[in-house]
């Protein structure tokens, strides 16, 4: 029987306390599955505190077996997306509080959809590209229209 990561906002785990809690006995499977759960946070992470960045890329090493340059590397990916900084940080303050029921629309072969965040409008993609309304490109405005 698999043990499953616990149902938590990624975006509030503490990394550490997480990986305390793993042994260094899990499949492969298990292993990822895991590092999957910690990946939001530890982007987050990178930016905001290194030095704990570090200590969890160290104990990733350690319990999950994945080597800290492939870390490094998968979340360098990750932050290279094309959302913008600020439509991240209005996602992320609306919190889990409840379920999104989001507006849809499927244009030039992008699935795009409308979230509320606050009092703001933020757009996501099938491109995983996240923008606020202002932000759209002339080119998606105009792509859009065809």
């Amino acid at each position: 029987m698999r043990e499953s990561p616990p149902e938590i906002d990624p975006y509030r785990i503490d990394p550490l306390l997480y990986l305390t809690s793993i042994n260094g006995n899990s499949s492969p499977i298990e292993r990822l599955e895991h590092y999957y759960v910690l990946r939001p946070v530890l982007l987050r992470l990178h930016q905001d505190d290194p030095a704990a960045f570090d200590l969890a890329v160290q104990e990733i090493t350690r319990r999950l077996k994945i080597k800290a340059r492939t870390v490094v590397q998968d979340l360098a990916t990750l932050a290279d997306s094309a959302a913008p900084r600020e439509a991240r940080e209005l996602l992320e303050a609306i919190g889990h509080t409840h379920q999104l029921r989001l507006a849809q629309d499927f244009v030039d072969g992008l699935l795009w959809f409308g979230v509320i965040a606050g009092e703001e409008i933020l757009l996501l993609n099938s491109a995983r590209e996240l923008l606020k309304p202002d932000q759209l490109s002339r080119a998606h405005r105009q792509e859009s229209r065809l």
